[in-house]
């Protein structure tokens, strides 16, 4: 299904795109924590919050588009949101302003997402241990 959608779009085009959703992805995460804590949420539903704000965008997306969710994958999609999320929500315990919670928070995200992007790195897939029954 992908190719129907995608055939008319060169690999640049493509690669474009999901540079783009790195920085939504990013965006997302940090925007969620925080509106998270403005309504008092702990730390931990803050982070949760983010990720589950930055990734479910995406999943209606591949939902539509006929798509597996990327999120479902192995790529590093969830975790960098987690990390950006979890980043901004440390500093804001430590007590750094919260322009400059946003912006490392968001950072760190885009980062994780970009290097996963550019050097190809995924989440290691899961394999039972031999001779353990898998129930």
């Amino acid at each position: 299904m992908r190719s129907f959608f995608t055939a008319h779009i060169p690999q640049s085009r493509y690669r474009y795109l999901l540079w783009l959703d790195a920085l939504g992805l990013a965006l997302f995460a940090v925007a969620g924590a925080e509106r998270a804590q403005q309504a008092g949420a702990s730390p931990l539903v803050a982070i949760v919050m983010g990720v589950v704000t930055a990734t479910f965008g995406g999943v209606i997306r591949d939902l539509l588009g006929g798509e597996s969710p990327v999120i479902l994958s192995r790529e590093i999609y969830a975790s960098a949101a987690g990390a950006g999320a979890a980043v901004f929500a440390i500093l804001t315990l430590l007590g750094v302003p919260r322009e400059f919670a946003l912006g490392i928070g968001f950072a760190v995200a885009l980062l994780v997402r970009a290097a996963s992007l550019r050097f190809g790195l995924t989440l290691p897939r899961y394999r039972p241990r031999a001779g353990v029954p898998y129930h």
